[in-house]
Formats: structure tokens, C-alpha cells, sequence
């Protein structure tokens, strides 16, 4: 049962997979309703002057546009929101995870930074760290708020429970850029560097798993397959989003070193958009 919940933990730290893809698969303006077209195309447009720039910059990872979090906030009470995928994934779990998991775990959220002063944040945040170039860990996109909101978010991440009682802290490891670009070699870089911590926190008995809700291509990058497989033998845990490209699983969820996070829709099946395959 522990194994069920630590592996149920793993998938919570890749929830994220359906806001990660390598490019925009939208659909055209034909299905679109008529008075929303022309600003439609206007959007689909700047969205892909913005995916030639990051590419011809050298980036090989490029999250779409439609993956950041708005900068507005709005109280979600107040327009009776509801959460089917947290009340899916955690519905009848939360005094489990208090009772059945007792041992530590750190989790590395691999993405766009840490909003540092997010008042939800605050417990169970762990100093960050940075491989992208840029100046400070701050996560300016979003990407990377919201995947570490799903996991801890105060009182509504899916693994709350066990922030909120010291067993489950949270560090965010930059290796995608403000603009949402990042390359394999700060992927690699960022896995060989956080190994020596790993490794100490392996050796304290808390276990090391790294969140990662990105990728790109079909094709193994040997130098990021390296680092995985070193730090798989230092005893660290990833997992990785599939993809949204509703075709073949990208790199490195594709790896078979990894666990591959797929995405379901509120039927309970996988969404038509999730990258699939036999990994």
C-alpha cells in the first residue's frame, strides 16, 4: 500500500503534464466561433512569431503561450470554481497521506522558478536554484507556480497533507527562461549540479523525487540520459509529462529510465490532446 501511495505521489508531482508541449497544437479558426476569429488569428500569429524567436535563439524546450498563469487574481470562491482533477486524484487520499507516509520526500520542481513570495508558497518552500543564465530564480512566466501549486499549494495541493505536517518540502530548480525557452544542456546541467544534494539528502533517509512538466522530440538527448541515469543510481525519483501533442510520447518522458505522465479528462480516459505511446 506504501508503494501505491509513494507511486500516486509521483504522478501528483506530473499532474502538470497537460500544461506542458514542445509547440502550440491549436486548432484552426474554423472552429472557432466567427466573432471570436480575427482576434483568433491575431493571437495564433503573435504565438508563432514568439515560437520562431525562441527557436532561432537555440532553445530546444518552448512552453506555448497558453501554459502561463494570468498575472490577475481573482477569488475563485466568489465565482464557484470547482477542482475536478485535485478532487479526482485525492478524493478519499488526504488522511491516508498523513497516516501511511512517513518518511520525508523533497521535491524538486524542474521548470520556470519559484514565485518566492506567493503567500500559498511559503510552507515547505526550499531555497531555489538557476541553470537558465538569467539573473535570480524568481519565476516571471508562471509555469512552474502553478506546477508547484498543484503539488502544495496551501490547502489546495494534492499533497498538502503532508506539507502542512513537515514531511513533504518543495525546491525550485530554474531550467526554463522567463520567456519559456530552455535547452537540454540546462536540463543536464541542472541534474548533474543538484546531484552532491541529492545524494546528501539520500544519505539522510529523505527521498529525492524531481517534478519535470516539459520535453521535446521523440529522440533520447544521450547527455540528459546520462544525468537521469546517475542520478536513478544515486536513488532519485523522476517524472515527466508526456506531452499535449496527442501524438508520440517527447523526450524525456519517452525515456525508459522515467516515469511517463500521461493526461484524463474528466471522464476518465486520456485526453485527446495527450502525447501517448508505449512508454
Amino acid at each position: 500500500m506504501k508503494r501505491f501511495i509513494f507511486l500516486f505521489l509521483l504522478a501528483t508531482c506530473a499532474f502538470s503534464a497537460q500544461a506542458q508541449r514542445l509547440e502550440s497544437n491549436l486548432p484552426p479558426a474554423s472552429e472557432v466561433a466567427k466573432e471570436y476569429r480575427p482576434t483568433y488569428r491575431k493571437l495564433v500569429q503573435a504565438e508563432q512569431q514568439r515560437v520562431a524567436k525562441l527557436k532561432a535563439q537555440g532553445y530546444d524546450i518552448i512552453l506555448p503561450s497558453e501554459s502561463q498563469v494570468p498575472t490577475a487574481i481573482s477569488d475563485l470562491n466568489a465565482l464557484n470554481q470547482t477542482n475536478w482533477g485535485r478532487d479526482a486524484l485525492a478524493a478519499g487520499l488526504a488522511s491516508r497521506l498523513a497516516s501511511e507516509c512517513v518518511f520525508p520526500v523533497i521535491v524538486k520542481v524542474a521548470d520556470t522558478g519559484g514565485k518566492l513570495s506567493h503567500p500559498d508558497l511559503q510552507t515547505g518552500q526550499l531555497p531555489g536554484s538557476t541553470y537558465t543564465g538569467e539573473a535570480g530564480q524568481e519565476d516571471v512566466n508562471g509555469h512552474g507556480t502553478h506546477c508547484a501549486g498543484i503539488i502544495a499549494a496551501q490547502g489546495l495541493g494534492i499533497a498538502w497533507p503532508l506539507v502542512s505536517i513537515g514531511k513533504l518540502k518543495f525546491k525550485p530548480v530554474k531550467i526554463l527562461t522567463d520567456g519559456g525557452g530552455g535547452s537540454f544542456s540546462y536540463v543536464a546541467n541542472a541534474y548533474a549540479t543538484e546531484r552532491a544534494e541529492d545524494a546528501a539528502y539520500r544519505g539522510a533517509g529523505v527521498a529525492v523525487i524531481y517534478t519535470n512538466s516539459f520535453g521535446g522530440g521523440t529522440s533520447i538527448i544521450q547527455p540528459v540520459e546520462d544525468e537521469i541515469t546517475k542520478s536513478i543510481q544515486a536513488g532519485v525519483y523522476f517524472a515527466f509529462a508526456n506531452g499535449n501533442t496527442g501524438g508520440p510520447n517527447n523526450y524525456p518522458a519517452m525515456s525508459p529510465l522515467v516515469l511517463s505522465i500521461a493526461s484524463l479528462d474528466q471522464s476518465m480516459t486520456v485526453s485527446s490532446y495527450s502525447s501517448r505511446g508505449p512508454e
